[in-house]
């Protein structure tokens, strides 16, 4: 069976192969100045595309005939963005042909440029134990740490943070008090003794593992990469030691209260209802309170409404999905166990008065059910049913989603049709539509969502009370059934396939959340930025040292381009004192605005698909604001090298905040092309033109004095233009 086969890279009709107008480069604009992906037309006539071999080794004048280009001049430097990157990956994606049954194929790789390249290959800081369960129950806690960077300009942050950090805290003993549930489930299966010892065993476990977890990061933690701030870390060890005492009292079934009268129909109507459920409805409806608050907040604001209605979705998801994932794996855990040898049924010690026995510490007793279901299902529980609850809560944020989506599509097709849309080119696609609105969009449907959620919620708990044991049985088996796919996808990672999609939808948004240290919760995920940014400084002294009179054109994609623009505004070629401090700290001090640090006389920012605009502009007004975008402008290449290419059919990648219009390149596809969306900006060929052209007019300084090459190298390579006028 064989394929066809795509055209080899350069020889197709896309926009790295069009005529002779977009070759010609008449100044330092001229590649920039073909705009939403149209050709220019030569006044005369025009010259004959150059050849292929031509353009492989030089370039063409504004006139249309060829000059050699100094190939030998110039260091380009590539840094990728999120997810699971192979080696080369920033090389492009080869073009293969098929062929006997899909067992062997030819690959054509793709064209590497004529300077020197070198490419950043990073990956976030714990991407080596995702396969591990503890990282996925770390998750809820990078999702909330990320919400508490959303926070605005303005003082209404410091509400923001202090919900958040209620939330946060209500995140912590929901964690605990899920590893308690765990633990004494096992504990009852397979434990042979009931001592003392046990009893304060199983009310320390828990809790104690995250206040070692949290000293230990206190103590041997690095500031920007797995350190909290201090105030929250001793909350989060004060309100666990609080629980420790509160579990002395073995809560686990009690009766009386309105949280009885609200949960017993679910069970018998004399059953005294389990603490467990009540911590989880009381943490949820905190975490509720703290998302509508948001809500009304994002509501009222003008400008950064959708940070606010950002930090709402993530903290209740982070709370709901830890409850989801305590109440699934708690299911795991007795499945398992029941098949252990000689592990049920155990009988306490004789030793042991019957009036001492532990019994349960927080894990609700065996009738939490009801006798009819629990003959159905071994060891039923009313907590067992909580996935359902986040799977509606899901649903209805992806019904907004849609809505929103179908309108960015019709929007598209409008703009598509009208009389003035440039029909050469692809239209903008619907997500890409939605995403660059969503500082206008997203405030009102996540608001009508996260108001829909407790009403539905309540239908649903109201329909599991009149539902019958039967229904309620194949239900739970179902739920089983899923949080054992879940962890064999996860742990075991077969299938295969269907195990890397699972994990790249974890992996990506991570990745994300990743670029921020743990600030608002202790146990969140440790960032990969601070030894990201000491990897490009490392490449590009070794650069400024093997090569030091040539340029360099520092090239991010993605993720990339964000962390290329942190590292120029902050010109981490040198190692900085915000290296050292939160960005909080360093925000407040404002480091960035009054350290000196000289721009760099060698560096041209390229970025390519970038989500600064889109997402972290939107996100993270606090820390992406016009000061960032201007700084990061003055620090490149003679205050002017930035260039910023997107496409409309990209769904993140848009325009950034720059000086000049013509900075920020549409290479959107034509109609008749392969549509690359956010992939494949490397081998586009206005961006190599681009670098090329940034080459050639580049002059670096050279060094004052050659008795010491290496120091002078990386004391003025790029601290140059402190000794001479900016313009300079």
């Amino acid at each position: 069976m064989t394929t066809t086969e795509k055209a080899p890279y350069g020889d197709t009709n896309t926009s790295e192969s069009r005529p002779s107008g977009l070759w010609s480069v008449a100044d330092e604009g001229s590649d920039e100045s073909i705009r939403d992906g149209s050709e220019s037309k030569n006044s005369g006539g025009g010259a004959a595309a150059p050849s292929a071999s031509a353009r492989s080794n030089g370039r063409v004048n504004g006139d249309g005939s060829y000059r050699k280009r100094r190939s030998d001049r110039g260091v380009e430097v590539r840094v990728h963005g999120i997810g699971d990157h192979s080696t080369y990956s920033a090389l492009g994606r080869p073009n293969y042909k098929e062929l006997v049954d899909s067992r062997v194929w030819i690959g054509q790789v793709p064209h590497l440029p004529d300077h020197h390249l070198r490419l950043v290959n990073w990956s976030r800081a714990n991407r080596k134990i995702t396969r591990h369960l503890s990282w996925y129950l770390a998750f809820p806690f990078t999702l909330i740490n990320l919400a508490g960077y959303m926070e605005p300009n303005d003082k209404s942050r410091h509400l923001m943070r202090a919900g958040i950090s209620i939330a946060s805290l209500c995140l912590t003993v929901s964690m605990a008090a899920w590893l308690s549930v765990m633990i004494e489930t096992a504990w009852q299966a397979l434990g042979h003794g009931d001592d003392r010892l046990t009893a304060v065993l199983l009310q320390a476990a828990g809790p104690g593992l995250l206040i070692a977890f949290i000293v230990y990061r206190m103590l041997a933690g690095r500031a920007l990469v797995d350190r909290a701030g201090n105030l929250i870390s001793l909350a989060s060890i004060g309100v666990l030691a609080a629980m420790i005492v509160f579990l002395h009292s073995r809560p686990a079934m009690r009766a009386g209260g309105w949280l009885h009268d609200l949960v017993t129909p679910l069970g018998d109507p004399g059953s005294p209802v389990a603490t467990m459920s009540s911590i989880v409805v009381a943490t949820t409806a905190v975490g509720l309170i703290v998302a509508l608050c948001l809500c009304v907040c994002g509501l009222s604001k003008k400008n950064n409404g959708a940070a606010f209605a950002g930090a709402a979705v993530l903290v209740l998801i982070a709370i709901t999905l830890l409850h989801s994932a305590g109440s699934m794996l708690r299911m795991f855990t007795s499945s398992v166990v029941r098949y252990v040898p000689n592990a049920s049924h155990q009988q306490p010690d004789a030793h042991v008065p019957k009036d001492s026995s532990i019994k349960s510490v927080l894990l609700p007793g065996p009738d939490d059910f009801g006798n009819e279901l629990v003959s159905r299902v071994e060891n039923a529980l009313q907590i067992d049913l909580i996935p359902l609850f986040f799977f509606a809560m899901l649903a209805l944020f992806a019904a907004a989603f849609w809505l929103e989506l179908s309108k960015g599509r019709k929007r598209g097709r409008m703009i598509k049709n009208h009389p003035s849309a440039d029909r050469r080119i692809k239209a903008a696609s619907g997500t890409h539509e939605l995403v660059v609105s969503l500082p206008e969009r997203l405030p009102i449907p996540a608001t009508l969502a996260i108001v829909a959620t407790p009403v539905v919620w309540t239908l649903l708990y109201d329909g599991f009370g009149h539902a019958s044991a039967w229904l309620l049985a194949d239900l739970l088996v179902v739920l089983q059934v899923a949080g054992a796919v879940a962890i064999v996808l996860i742990i075991i990672r077969r299938p295969e396939r269907l195990s890397d999609q699972f994990r790249s939808v974890f992996g990506s948004v991570a990745d994300i959340a990743g670029f921020w240290a743990p600030d608002l919760h202790p146990l969140a995920g440790a960032s990969y930025r601070r030894a990201l940014l000491a990897g490009i400084r490392q490449a590009i002294n070794d650069l400024v040292l093997e090569f030091p009179n040539d340029p360099i054109a520092l090239v991010g994609h993605s993720q990339g381009s964000v962390v290329c623009a942190w590292f120029v505004r902050g010109g981490h070629w040198t190692e900085q004192s915000t290296e050292g401090m939160t960005d909080r700290e360093a925000l407040k001090a404002g480091v960035h605005r009054l350290a000196y640090t000289p721009r760099s006389d060698r560096i041209a920012l390229f970025t390519c698909g970038s989500p600064l605009s889109t997402l972290y502009r939107t996100f993270f007004p606090r820390y992406f604001d016009d000061a960032f975008f201007g700084k990061t402008w003055s620090m490149t290449y003679k205050s002017s090298w930035w260039r910023n290419y997107w496409r409309k059919t990209d769904p993140i990648g848009s325009r950034v905040p720059t000086k000049r219009a013509v900075d920020n390149i549409d290479v959107t596809e034509r109609v008749d092309e392969e549509t690359l969306g956010h992939g494949e900006y490397w081998r586009n060929q206005r961006l190599r033109n681009a670098i090329d052209r940034f080459f050639d007019i580049a002059e670096v300084s050279q060094p004052v004095n050659t008795f010491d090459q290496e120091h002078v190298s990386r004391a003025n390579g790029f601290a140059s233009s402190a000794t001479r006028p900016a313009s300079a």
